[in-house]
């Protein structure tokens, strides 16, 4: 085959795939949770909690911050370009891990509120 021809069979099929990856994204949603409502069952998969920053202190380029709601859960974050205040109410998405015993998540999106 030509080189023009392999590369419009590329485009063809990456602008394809594309599409099919935007519409698969938008029917994906990560439920959201209450601190309360969470359990070891959970570990590994990815939730979503809303709360207010009730501390929040800075590691290097890691923020580990307290999230409550009616209870408290502790949030890390690794290499964070957000400015979070204590008081701030956010939205965290995320992976749930165990750590020394603890339930955390490992965030993979904070947004302000």
């Amino acid at each position: 085959m030509k080189d023009t021809t392999l590369l419009k069979i590329s485009l063809i099929s990456a602008l394809l795939g594309i599409m099919i990856l935007l519409i698969l994204s938008n029917k994906l949603e990560v439920n959201q949770s209450f601190i309360s409502n969470i359990d070891q069952n959970e570990i590994g998969s990815s939730i979503t909690i809303e709360g207010v920053v009730s501390e929040i202190k800075q590691v290097n380029s890691t923020t580990i911050m307290n999230v409550a709601q009616l209870d408290e859960m502790m949030i890390v974050a690794f290499n964070s370009n957000i400015t979070l205040n204590r008081g701030d109410y956010i939205e965290v998405t995320g992976k749930m891990q165990e750590y020394n015993g603890e339930t955390e998540i490992i965030a993979d999106k904070i947004i302000l509120k």
